[in-house]
């Protein structure tokens, strides 16, 4: 799977909301533009949660990796076509999602 935690990165570094408000996926529910802006006191607990997560994404193999590939054997190339966005912005009760753009889907999570 793919990480894109360039949100995250953007809200981390301090940088202005408006610098990733506008991306899609706060307008990819069809309920208008839905974001938050979340509050700079959360930059500490959302850099542990980031880096706890990325590790466990990129590293996770299925406790019985063997039965899983016989029930799914196209497992490996459908992890291939996702791509887990880490973000912040989403209101209550847009924690996790998927969502498609463009023909892809996403996994969203939202860290605050």
């Amino acid at each position: 799977m793919r990480v894109d935690d360039s949100i995250v990165q953007k809200y981390l570094n301090g940088q202005e909301p408006i610098s990733y408000s506008d991306c899609w996926i706060y307008s990819a529910l069809g309920r208008g533009h839905v974001f938050e802006t979340p509050k700079p006191l959360d930059r500490e607990w959302v850099t542990q949660l980031c880096k706890k997560l990325k590790d466990q994404i990129m590293n996770f193999v299925p406790r019985n990796i063997k039965l899983v590939k016989q029930l799914f054997p196209s497992l490996d190339d459908v992890e291939k076509e996702y791509t887990v966005m880490l973000v912040v912005g989403f209101p209550d009760p847009y924690d996790a999602m998927v969502l498609e753009h463009d023909g892809k889907e996403y996994m969203v999570f939202d860290l605050i």
